[in-house]
């Protein structure tokens, strides 16, 4: 069974800073106020407890560092959309392997052929609070508004600018549907062949 590990930095983090920037210039203003950016790793294989304690603190910095309680989805509060990028199938995910490498000898975690590590980022984007109404519980009103519809434009444009489609994929989910899935599940880039000939992600 697959499991998760989401870390992020307790201390000031640049990259946050860096990025609210970044959006701010692509949506022309200052309509988001925080952002916060967390790195995954899936993990497709079994561990037991020890291997567990020991896999969390070797892919963080226990100083500088938080990983997730008990496999449970953390998030900073309150936000507006979270955004996860990860690789497509078949495309070397550099993190993802080194992260392989120091668990198979860090904590003696044994991988099957097939099995690996998987890396991934989720950035939480919360838009200024006179933006703060949630396409999600406005639209499970049947109502609309001119800021959510804005929002969610400006939050698939700043998705765009996060990945390349050729080698990645982006998800996004609101602040309801983050909480309702209780995060994102296992990032497990693999082809599925389905009836018909088909293939599935």
């Amino acid at each position: 069974m697959a499991l998760r590990i989401e870390t992020y930095y307790k201390v000031p983090d640049a990259r946050n800073t860096m990025k609210r920037g970044f959006f701010n210039s692509l949506i022309s203003g200052s309509k988001i106020s925080k952002v916060t950016i967390f790195d995954c790793y899936t993990i497709d294989t079994k561990l037991n407890k020890k291997q567990l304690e020991t896999a969390k603190s070797l892919l963080s910095n226990p100083l500088m560092q938080q990983v997730s309680p008990k496999l449970l989805a953390i998030s900073p509060k309150p936000f507006s959309f979270a955004i996860e990028i990860s690789y497509l199938p078949g495309v070397t995910d550099n993190i993802g392997h080194t992260a392989k490498e120091t668990l198979s000898d860090g904590a003696h975690v044994k991988f099957k052929p097939g099995q690996n590590v998987y890396s991934s980022q989720v950035f939480f984007v919360d838009f200024n609070k006179n933006n703060r109404k949630r396409p999600s519980a406005i639209l499970a009103k049947g109502g609309s508004s001119t800021n959510s519809g804005a929002e969610l434009k400006h939050i698939k444009k700043i998705a765009d600018s996060l990945h390349n489609p050729l080698i990645q994929k982006a998800v996004i989910k609101t602040y309801s549907e983050y909480q309702k899935e209780v995060g994102f599940p296992p990032n497990l880039p693999k082809v599925k062949i389905i009836s018909g000939n088909k293939t599935a992600f």
